[in-house]
């Protein structure tokens, strides 16, 4: 499963044009971070946290595409992982769509904690040093709450 993301994230960062590429990309270089999320679910009747504290880092390497990993204290109170790459080619003004694609741990119901494949929808907006991703978690049985997470990133580069 790892090494098909990375092959993934080599394919889809490997522009036709590498001259007008190589110019547009180092512009488009940014490194982020942020502290984790804030989820609104859909279940009051769960006990779920919502301050979904953490670390995580961004490295923007093109105007649509990002690596991203972190750590974060999860829905279920539990510590999660994630590796991930975002693409986001769609855009509407300053906000972008798309998705991020990766793998992430830490959900007991989900694998018995151990990672599994995550692809989620992404919203992403920023300006100058301050951004935020949205993320609309679609619910999957007991194992996954529907949910509305928001992160909040600043740009340290």
């Amino acid at each position: 499963m790892g090494s098909a993301l990375v092959i993934l994230m080599i394919a889809f960062s490997n522009p036709s044009n590498a001259d007008a590429a190589d110019h547009e990309q180092e512009n488009d270089r940014e490194l982020w971070i942020n502290f984790g999320m804030y989820s609104l679910h859909g279940k009051e009747e769960v006990d779920l946290n919502d301050s979904n504290f953490g670390f995580g880092v961004e490295y923007q390497f093109t105007e649509t595409q990002s690596l991203t990993a972190g750590t974060f204290k999860n829905s279920d109170f539990e510590q999660s992982r994630y590796l991930g790459w975002y693409w986001l080619p769609l855009a509407l003004g300053p906000v972008r769509f798309g998705g991020t694609f990766g793998i992430m741990d830490g959900y007991s119901k989900a694998r018995n904690g151990k990672f599994f494949p995550a692809v989620l929808p992404a919203i992403s907006y920023k300006r100058s040093r301050l951004g935020v991703n949205i993320y609309p978690i679609p619910g999957f049985s007991d194992n996954l709450y529907t949910a509305i997470s928001i992160q909040v990133k600043i740009r340290i580069d």
